[in-house]
Parts: structure tokens; C-alpha cells; sequence
């Protein structure tokens, strides 16, 4: 009976997924969805620099044209262009046949204005070059170049989060996992007060409310434990889903400390030299710096180089006698615009000033931030010292109220209420405990610490 037993019992434990924090954390950096998406962006900013750069090799295109027509002007320059013209298609029959005509220059010559439909094909190869473009290119470049760098610091800002999520999901589950373990001590109580009360009534020394009070409340001890098996359930199930991997059950407390020593000025500092958030609004801000140059640009003239080699005949061809090329220089400078570039680079000054300052609002904010974890972490501190003192009297007191109990000098009321206590002081320690990681994380998170230091 006990081999079936312990063979029951091994696929459980060979296909449990019992994981510290540490553990979590790595698969959810690793296998997290939602991380996984955010981490594309990178992807895209980093094509966007690769575009910008490529703007400045020009364009080189192959195209085909195609067209069926009986338009006259069409008709003639496809002729002209594939060297097929003929004095037939200025019209010279019509000027031969009429010389003697008065009005021989107003006749309208027939094989001019009326050619037969004609096929033409266009091959050619293109290539186009700006030379000079007011500097959009350069300020192109840079702005795609600084978002590469936002988006970068940003998505190691999205894993410190999810980090802290992660942990504050798993210390969670490790919290209700010692809830059950205090009710687990609550219901070894309740059940000997039922006994005790039990025999304590069969002698005659108490009465049968004193059993019946014990009952009531290891019932709602029972409770209790459905609760807390569910919030445990719960929070395994959460934190399945933030590592996208199964998890049936947790390790201990992760405790947080930070490396740096318990000085809210170097806090401070720290925050404004190393917060990935700071970091990613000052890119933002030079990028819209950027903007205001490359705005600016648009007040300088631009020129471009273009070069075409095709064919052009009625059917597709490489002969050269059909060839041709074209060179060519483009020059452009606007005179005026009724205002609309000054306009544009108006807005983007604005946008940079409004970069700039919700840039330094967000410095002060930081160091708020900082003030207040550093200050609730020493306060949680604290409590929990506090807390574990209460616990310990509390256990303390229900050891003698239990003795009291047993020898008559208080009754099954008593008692319970001091096991209440007893297990409301367990509960609030576990909870203090669970306070004092999440708060000492909050603050690491606060100063710019990464997650896997935790």
C-alpha cells in the first residue's frame, strides 16, 4: 500500500513547477507577451534610422510604361523619342498636294492630327540623387537616431516593471501561502478547543455553550482556509500569466535591499542620473530639438541630381539605336508661403519648450517619489518590528488564556477571542512582511535600480 502511495504521489512531484523569485522573474523577462511586443518597437525605431541613412545614397529605379493611343501628341513625340519620325507625320502629304492652295499654310495636315493608334513601350532606368536638401537628411538622421535611444531605454524601463510586478505577484502568493499556514495553526486550536470543550462538558465543568462556541468558530476557521486557498490559487494563476509558463507553487519571501546606503540625498541624485524614464523624456526632448532644425531647414533652397538611360519603340526593345538618357539638376527655393513655414517651425519650438519642461517637473516629481518610498519604507520597518512583538504576545497570551480555560477561571468566549487575536496578530505580520518587500521595491524602483539586482 505504501509503494502505490509514493507512487501516486511521484508524478505530482516530478512535474511540479516550484520556482523562487529569481526564477520568475527570468521567465518572465523571457517568455512575457506583452514584453515580447513592446520590444518590437525597437525593432521598428531601429529600421527608421536605417531609412534615414539610406536617403542619402538616392534612388535607383527600373520602370516599364506602357501605352495604346491614337492622341496626336502622344503619337508624334513616341515617334520622336523611338527616332521613327517621318516627314509623313509632320503632314507633308497634305503640304505636297496642295501647293497651289492659297490657304496652304491654314490646312490641317491629316497624318498629324490623325495618326493611326500606335503601341509604345518605355524602359528605363532611373537615377535619382538630393544633393542638397537644407540639412533635413542630417536632422532626419539624428531625430530616427534618438528615438532608437527612447525606445531602447524604454523598453528597459517596461522590464524594471514588470519586474516589480512580477514581484509583488510572487511575494503575494508567498504571503497567502503563509496565510494558509496560519489558519492551517488557527484550526489546530479550534479543533482542541472542541475537544476541550467537549470533555470539559461531558464532566460537567462547562456547559454546552462553551462546546458550541468552539464549533462556531472552527467553522469559520474553515471559511477562512477556503478564502485563503482561492487568494493563493489566485496568485499563482497571475503569476503564470506574467511569466507565461505554469507554476504550481512558490518558495520563500523575496527580500529587497538596495545597494546603495540609506541616504535620501543620494537617493535622490542617484534617481536623477540613472531613472530610465528621465532618460527616455530627455531623448524625447532633443529629438524635438531636432525637429526645430529640421524645420528649419525648409528655409534653404534644395537641389537634386537626376540621371535616365531608356528605350523607347513600339515594341520592347534593348537596341540601342532606340536609346536614350537624360542628365539633369533640379533646383528649388520657396519665396514665399504665406507664412506656413514659419508656422510649422513655431510648433515645433513649442513642442521642444513643452518637452523641456514637463522634463524638469518630472525631475521634481522623481525626487517626491523617492522622499516618500524612502520615507514609508523606514515607516514599514518599523511596523514590522512592532508587528512581530504583537504576534509573539498574542501567542504568548493564548498559551495562558488556555491554561486559564482548562482550570475554570474564564470561559470558551474568552478564549476565542484571545485565539482571534492571536491569529489576527499572525495575519498582520505576514501582511507587514509582505509591505516591507513591496515598499523597499518601490524605492529601489524609485532610485533606477534594475529588477534582476533584486
Amino acid at each position: 500500500m505504501k509503494k502505490l502511495t509514493v507512487l501516486a504521489v511521484l508524478p505530482i512531484l516530478l512535474y511540479s513547477n516550484s520556482v523562487d523569485f529569481e526564477t520568475a522573474l527570468n521567465l518572465a523577462l523571457k517568455n512575457n507577451k506583452e514584453l515580447k511586443s513592446k520590444k518590437l518597437s525597437i525593432d521598428k525605431a531601429k529600421l527608421r534610422v536605417e531609412n534615414s541613412k539610406s536617403l542619402a545614397f538616392g534612388e535607383l529605379r527600373v520602370s516599364e510604361d506602357f501605352s495604346y493611343s491614337d492622341n496626336a501628341m502622344y503619337n508624334f513625340a513616341n515617334k520622336l523619342g523611338s527616332r521613327e519620325a517621318t516627314f509623313k507625320d509632320f503632314g507633308f502629304a497634305d503640304f505636297l498636294t496642295n501647293q497651289e492652295n492659297p490657304n496652304l499654310l491654314n490646312i490641317e495636315p491629316n497624318d498629324l492630327n490623325y495618326p493611326d493608334s500606335r503601341k509604345n513601350f518605355d524602359t528605363a532606368l532611373t537615377y535619382k540623387l538630393p544633393l542638397f536638401t537644407g540639412f533635413k537628411l542630417t536632422y532626419a538622421k539624428e531625430m530616427a537616431k534618438l528615438q532608437l535611444k527612447a525606445e531602447s531605454v524604454k523598453y528597459q524601463r517596461d522590464e524594471k516593471l514588470l519586474g516589480f510586478e512580477v514581484l509583488k505577484s510572487y511575494n503575494g502568493a508567498v504571503a497567502s501561502k503563509y496565510f494558509i499556514d496560519a489558519i492551517k495553526k488557527a484550526k489546530n486550536a479550534t479543533k482542541s478547543f472542541v475537544r476541550l470543550s467537549s470533555l470539559l462538558f461531558e464532566e460537567g465543568i462547562v456547559t454546552k455553550i462553551d462546546v458550541l462556541e468552539a464549533k462556531e468558530r472552527d467553522l469559520q476557521v474553515n471559511a477562512q482556509m477556503i478564502e485563503a486557498r482561492n487568494r493563493y490559487n489566485l496568485a499563482l494563476a497571475y503569476l503564470t500569466f506574467l511569466t507565461s509558463s505554469e507554476i504550481d507553487s512558490i518558495k520563500d519571501f523575496k527580500s529587497v535591499k538596495c545597494n546603495q546606503k540609506p541616504n535620501l540625498d543620494n537617493f535622490k541624485e542617484n534617481a536623477l542620473n540613472t531613472r530610465l524614464d528621465l532618460k527616455w523624456m530627455e531623448f524625447n526632448r532633443d529629438s524635438a530639438k531636432s525637429k526645430v532644425k529640421f524645420d528649419t531647414a525648409s528655409y534653404y533652397p534644395t537641389l537634386g541630381f537626376q540621371a535616365k538611360y531608356g528605350f523607347n519603340d513600339d515594341k520592347l526593345t534593348l537596341d540601342s539605336d532606340k536609346g536614350y538618357y537624360i542628365v539633369g539638376l533640379g533646383f528649388k527655393y520657396t519665396l514665399f508661403d504665406g507664412g506656413k513655414r514659419s508656422a510649422v517651425k513655431e510648433e515645433s519650438k513649442v513642442d521642444y519648450q513643452k518637452a523641456n519642461l514637463m522634463l524638469e517637473h518630472t525631475k521634481n516629481a522623481v525626487k517626491l517619489e523617492v522622499e516618500s518610498n524612502f520615507l514609508n519604507l523606514q515607516t514599514k520597518r518599523e511596523v514590522i518590528n512592532e508587528k512581530i512583538k504583537s504576534k509573539e504576545l498574542a501567542l504568548e497570551v493564548l498559551q495562558k488564556a488556555e491554561e486559564m480555560y482548562k482550570n475554570g477561571l474564564i470561559n470558551m468566549s474568552d478564549l476565542l477571542l484571545k485565539e482571534a487575536k492571536a491569529q489576527r496578530s499572525r495575519a498582520e505580520f505576514i501582511q507587514a512582511k509582505y509591505d516591507e518587500t513591496i515598499a523597499a521595491a518601490k524605492l529601489k524602483l524609485s532610485i533606477g535600480e534594475h529588477c534582476k539586482g533584486w
